[in-house]
């Protein structure tokens, strides 16, 4: 029941009901019978955030702190084929910070502009090449780089190892850490992450 629902009914929806659950979730409800699964919009959305500096001063980040590589992962990222792979078909890749629904939104939240090519030669120019292992590096030092990830969120870890692949393809080495949420809250706070 949502808060202030003492009856654990609404007025458009009879019994109890959840507002949101995983997609493994919703498809074994599905199978039975006497539940009744009705979906709808949300104002939910998920994103990457990248730290331009390292840490908490006002020093560049080497690698994050230039526009071509960053543009180059995105290049590199298919968000389609993550919302797919962890929410099914319960989600979209959005084109910005803002849901379909939203007023004022784009009328496509379908962005297209995966161009691995594109990206490969982005890191070529700014310095990060290929070595015969197949990962980048730039003076010696390896493209590197690390994601937060709160342990205890399944969704979150799926989107980055699916990440980690998509940027493997492109010479890329991402590194993901797992942390209890309290430490993570704690890292994200002193801007303690890439």
């Amino acid at each position: 029941p949502r808060p202030g629902d003492q009856s654990g009914a609404s007025s458009h929806r009879r019994g109890p009901h959840l507002d949101q659950l995983a997609p493994d979730a919703l498809r074994a409800i599905a199978s039975d019978s006497t539940l009744v699964v009705r979906t709808g919009e949300a104002f939910d959305y998920g994103y990457l955030q990248f730290n331009l500096f390292v840490g908490n001063t006002d020093t560049p980040h080497a690698v994050l702190s230039d526009t071509a590589v960053r543009r180059a992962l995105t290049l590199a990222t298919d968000r389609r084929v993550i919302a797919r792979a962890v929410y099914d078909t319960f989600a979209v890749a959005g084109s910005g910070p803002y849901v379909q629904r939203q007023f004022g939104a784009p009328a496509s939240t379908a962005r297209d502009g995966v161009d691995t090519s594109v990206a490969n030669a982005m890191l070529d120019a700014a310095g990060w090449r290929r070595g015969a292992d197949g990962r980048r590096a730039r003076g010696g030092v390896p493209l590197r780089l690390s994601v937060l990830i709160p342990s205890s969120a399944t969704p979150r870890i799926t989107i980055a190892e699916i990440l980690q692949e998509q940027w493997r393809a492109i010479g890329v080495e991402l590194q993901l850490d797992l942390l209890e949420p309290a430490s993570m809250g704690e890292r994200m706070q002193r801007r303690d992450f890439e």
